[in-house]
């Protein structure tokens, strides 16, 4: 848990153990500091080694948005990712919690990276391959995104267009 403490007995007159004091001590933004430093080691350390093609954080808009963004920019080079489920697929595709990255790395170089993120104690998985035409995201196997990037592309860049000028009319 995000939480260490000591504990001391409580003992009657006899010496009887009879209770215990619990003093608890909040260390869940100091683990989540000391992660994220050892995250930013990891993708400093891989990018000076050659190692990273690409690096995106997962904070606005969770893991779909970063991975389709990923792929925007790019002529139209796709993704095939599958996920693991989480609370629920909404939370796993949106869900903006804090020291996630999507990195980008060869297959030559996915073993030095994944050394790396073991002696930095930064967990890392593998979660699918770049290539093809199409954005296609699964979660636990299930397929919940299956699009031409430059389908989703399109959409994505005229999205806010579209609202204002449906707003206008």
């Amino acid at each position: 848990m995000g939480e260490a403490g000591i504990a001391a007995p409580i003992r009657d007159e006899a010496g009887n153990i009879s209770g215990c004091v619990l003093v608890f001590r909040d260390v869940s933004l100091q683990r989540s500091l000391e992660r994220e430093r050892a995250l930013i080691a990891l993708l400093t350390r891989g990018a000076a080694g050659g190692l990273l093609q690409s690096a995106h954080d997962c904070s606005d808009g969770g893991i779909a948005i970063t991975l389709a963004e990923c792929a925007f920019d790019t002529g139209g080079i796709g993704l095939k990712v599958n996920l693991p489920k989480t609370v629920t697929d909404a939370a796993t595709l949106f869900g903006e919690s804090a020291s996630r990255v999507v990195v980008s790395v060869t297959a030559a170089n996915l073993s030095q990276l994944e050394q790396l993120a073991r002696e930095l104690s930064v967990p890392m998985r593998v979660i699918g391959v770049t290539g093809g035409e199409r954005l296609t995201i699964a979660v636990a196997d299930e397929t919940a995104l299956d699009l031409p990037v430059v389908e989703a592309e399109q959409m994505w860049s005229s999205a806010l267009g579209r609202y204002f000028a449906r707003r206008a009319a």
